[in-house]
């Protein structure tokens, strides 16, 4: 894609979240909250109504009737203040689930302190990320700042380290934060593995024992090599706790809200 054709990240604020084909979407509140935040970050005003008219949009996507507490699907919501239709819902369906998986490297795209971190209109090298896992026979793509790894195509990489503490990029150093990890990382802790920001540098990975990757179309992915080089002493510790974790937050009918339900 030329540089052209490109948005600029100020264009638009987007969040992708879970959804079981019918009237529910998972962890609502905290997509809004951080959809609100991402697009003040961007300078967008973001209507009050918005809320009111995803609900409208969601009632026209719906499948058959379904009532189980499953992610079948994702829904993107965007913002765009110059479109004619400002507010767009997509659906499209969830691949690569809970797969363990191969990885390669790519350089991170430089965008302002603000833009950086949001999900914002100029997502197209995040897609380009994804792409070029695909056409390298991989999976996923890590991508890289200052000799750290900030981030996934599509998804928030963690790393087990020697010394037993799970450790995720800081959103300082350019991160998206992840809704998905959130949402399981006490029960994490609860599992006897302390969990918090750090460096994924050069160092970290190359001595660590396992690395996932969590995120709303993939949920607990592990990557069992990076650029084709493969984990020393490989663990499936933290691949089976946060996937189990995962499994008991969409399982809670809490994590679900009934957009067709008044608000």
């Amino acid at each position: 894609m030329s540089s052209s054709a490109r948005l600029s990240p100020r264009d638009s604020v987007f969040t992708t979240l879970a959804w079981n084909g019918g009237s529910k979407i998972a962890d609502i509140k905290k997509h809004m909250d951080r959809l609100h935040e991402h697009a003040q970050r961007l300078r967008i005003n973001l209507p009050e109504t918005t809320e009111i008219e995803i609900r409208r949009i969601l009632k026209t996507l719906k499948l058959d009737d379904v009532d189980e507490l499953i992610p079948k699907k994702m829904i993107r919501i965007s913002y765009t203040p110059n479109n004619s239709e400002p507010i767009k819902i997509e659906s499209r369906d969830m691949s690569l689930r809970n797969f363990i998986g191969e990885a390669i490297t790519k350089q991170a795209p430089y965008w302002s302190k603000s833009a950086t971190g949001c999900k914002h209109g100029d997502w197209a090298p995040y897609i380009e990320a994804i792409d070029n896992a695909r056409i390298t026979g991989a999976d996923f793509t890590l991508l890289i700042r200052d000799f750290k790894i900030i981030d996934a195509g599509q998804a928030t990489p963690v790393v087990l380290d020697v010394d037993g503490v799970a450790y995720f990029p800081k959103p300082s150093d350019g991160a998206v934060r992840s809704i998905t990890l959130d949402s399981i990382i006490e029960q994490i802790r609860e599992q006897g593995i302390p969990i918090k920001e750090g460096n994924l540098n050069e160092r970290m990975v190359a001595r660590a024992r396992e690395m996932i990757i969590v995120g709303t179309g993939v949920g607990v992915c592990k990557i069992e090599s990076i650029d084709g080089v493969e984990f020393l002493e490989p663990s499936d510790k933290l691949f089976e706790i946060a996937k189990n974790a995962l499994k008991q937050h969409y399982a809670n009918p809490n994590t679900w809200t009934d957009m067709e339900a008044e608000s």
